[in-house]
């Protein structure tokens, strides 16, 4: 593969494509010196007052998710490794969970482990290989994800939405010459993945 100057720039020039390590460095200074400052290594865990940690790292997605009222979420089943899979079986019919179902640890970053289990064989096996709690869900197949960046001073009755972040898979549509890869090369947004 050869050097291309365009891909470089664009990547230089817009942060999201950034190694986490980069773009984290500065924050983790500052973080140090913020400690320092307040006399507290945990001084961010009150930024998030309902979350564990302040939502910082390593949360369980399942306590953040009680705290919503049960109409707003996925059906939801929290799940102990190890376990016995008859037990989860019987808990997704009195759920009434059908398949298609996501299954992602209840402690995790960044879609690690997230799969969409499509039968009861693949969820067996996600079952036995994880060593973690995790959690399984109703499969949402909305055409659009998004994150909503919400925060609220404490003491004031509202808060803002400052930012929305809609998420999208990279795709391409074949044109019967090109091969997959000569296709996404021709995205300049899916060249930087």
């Amino acid at each position: 593969m050869t050097f291309n100057f365009s891909n470089f720039w664009t990547r230089l020039n817009n942060w999201e494509f950034w190694p986490w390590q980069v773009i984290y460095f500065p924050v983790f200074l500052y973080g140090i010196w913020m400690a320092i400052r307040s006399r507290s290594p945990f001084f961010f865990s009150t930024v998030n007052p309902g979350i564990e940690g302040g939502g910082m790292m390593i949360e369980s997605k399942y306590s953040i998710l009680k705290q919503f009222n049960p109409e707003l979420i996925p059906k939801t089943l929290y799940m102990t490794s190890p376990g016995n899979f008859e037990e989860l079986v019987e808990k997704m019919q009195k759920l009434d969970l059908r398949f298609p179902v996501i299954a992602k640890p209840d402690f995790g970053e960044r879609g690690f482990m997230v799969r969409k289990m499509d039968e009861p064989e693949m969820l067996q096996n996600y079952y036995q290989q994880a060593k973690v709690n995790f959690l399984v869900q109703e499969y949402i197949d909305f055409p659009l994800e998004a994150g909503v960046f919400y925060h609220r001073i404490p003491g004031q009755s509202s808060g803002k939405i400052t930012s929305v972040v809609v998420k999208d898979f990279l795709k391409v549509i074949g044109n019967g010459r090109e091969t997959i890869g000569e296709l996404l090369l021709e995205s300049r947004r899916n060249r930087l993945y």
